[in-house]
């Protein structure tokens, strides 16, 4: 579970990131980067919870991040 705790933690920084360069930067790839880090840092901890889970059923991935977003 820390694992999952961890890449959540990874996650909001890479929207944090995100967010910031969207709302500062005119140039556009520096956006994009960052957009491609929080889809990458989406797509691990999306992973990571099909192996924790042992499914990948998609309400129950749902449940799973709704609990860590309280942790």
């Amino acid at each position: 579970m820390q694992h999952l705790i961890d890449l959540k933690i990874k996650l909001n920084v890479a929207q944090d990131r995100y967010a910031e360069a969207s709302a500062y930067s005119d140039w556009s790839k520096s956006v994009a980067a960052y957009k491609a880090s929080e889809t990458k840092a989406r797509a691990k901890l999306i992973d990571a919870c099909k192996v924790y889970l042992g499914t990948d059923d998609q309400q129950q991935i749902i449940n799973l991040l709704h609990k860590l977003e309280t942790v």
